[in-house]
């Protein structure tokens, strides 16, 4: 989707959340997903992450990832617009 954000869809979820882990910052995009337990593991140091709010679940210590968004099925991805005010929406909230 975009350098800060990704979409991951999992056990019929639409789920728009951070692209790089904060522990090392690991490609997310890379990252192996657990369907069925909507985890993302990330592919550097294997820190995992529950989908359903962020926490951390496995792995070294770090802060959890952010969910941005979850989308309806069928819902049409966000604008180029809308991903730029969620990508800023990154630099004033923790």
């Amino acid at each position: 989707m975009s350098e800060r954000l990704i979409l991951v869809e999992a056990a019929g979820r639409r789920i728009l959340t951070s692209a790089v882990c904060p522990h090392r910052q690991g490609l997310l995009r890379f990252a192996h997903l657990d369907a069925q337990r909507l985890r993302l593991r990330c592919p550097l140091h294997n820190s995992a992450f529950d989908l359903a709010d962020g926490s951390r679940v496995g792995g070294p210590a770090c802060a959890a990832i952010r969910i941005v968004a979850e989308l309806a099925e069928g819902a049409p991805l966000p604008s180029a617009e809308e991903l730029r005010r969620l990508e800023a929406d990154f630099d004033v909230r923790p």
